[in-house]
């Protein structure tokens, strides 16, 4: 007697909550949501995220996280968090500071923790209608700490502090607009030079509408890099 399939068709169930709020100079967003499957595999998937913002001529600030949490037949797929803040004083300003910090975790990976972290500040040397030009010097640090102890115990890989300093400068020609951008890295025993390129040309007539207004948009980009190393 031959057996009989016995086919079990899963449910999914998806909820996802949205609330924002708005004010004239905060912004708030979180979300939370979730899949579940049962039947031959029993799977579900939990996600949330936030982010708080302001900006305007005072500061530049948000506040984000996101967390994604998974199990497939009771055993654990994903657990990830992810985090960080931005803050720009005075963004508006010839002078202005700002310090960024980011974090990073899944033990899935290997990844017991990671920091992206830089203080620094802004100096616009000019800035008109048409063109901009500005200076941007930042110390910097990353750390990374692995579940793997022997690959923790490699400290030269695990962390790293540099000087960031990037000149920038950007020029408008009529309708288009031409963006150049230099970065230079310092890092111990390491130097980093990167060159990047980046045009933004906007001309009548129509390809498509924006804001009532038709344009027609081509966008081009180039990044090169020197490593050396001594």
């Amino acid at each position: 007697m031959k057996k009989t399939k016995l086919v079990i068709i899963f449910t999914i169930i998806f909820l996802q909550i949205n609330v924002e709020s708005f004010s004239q100079t905060w912004k708030s967003k979180f979300e939370l949501g979730g899949k579940a499957f049962w039947g031959n595999t029993d799977k579900f998937d939990i996600n949330s995220s936030g982010r708080v913002s302001r900006k305007d001529s005072l500061m530049e600030f948000s506040l984000n996280y996101k967390i994604r949490y998974g199990e497939k037949d009771n055993e654990k797929t994903n657990e990830t968090y992810n985090g960080g803040f931005k803050f720009d004083w005075l963004p508006q300003n010839k002078v202005s500071p700002f310090i960024l910090l980011t974090a990073y975790k899944n033990v899935k990976k290997g990844i017991e923790l990671r920091l992206s972290s830089l203080a620094g500040a802004k100096w616009i040397y000019y800035k008109t209608e048409k063109s901009n030009f500005s200076l941007s010097a930042a110390v910097t640090y990353d750390m990374d700490k692995y579940t793997d102890k022997k690959k923790d115990s490699e400290k030269d890989n695990a962390q790293i502090t540099r000087l960031s300093i990037r000149p920038k400068f950007k020029q408008k020609f009529a309708d288009g607009k031409v963006s150049f951008q230099w970065m230079f890295f310092y890092i111990p025993k390491k130097i980093s030079i990167k060159f990047a390129y980046e045009m933004d040309y906007v001309k009548d007539p129509p390809i498509k509408i924006i804001k009532e207004r038709i344009v027609q948009k081509k966008d081009d980009y180039f990044m090169t890099s020197i490593l050396i190393k001594f």
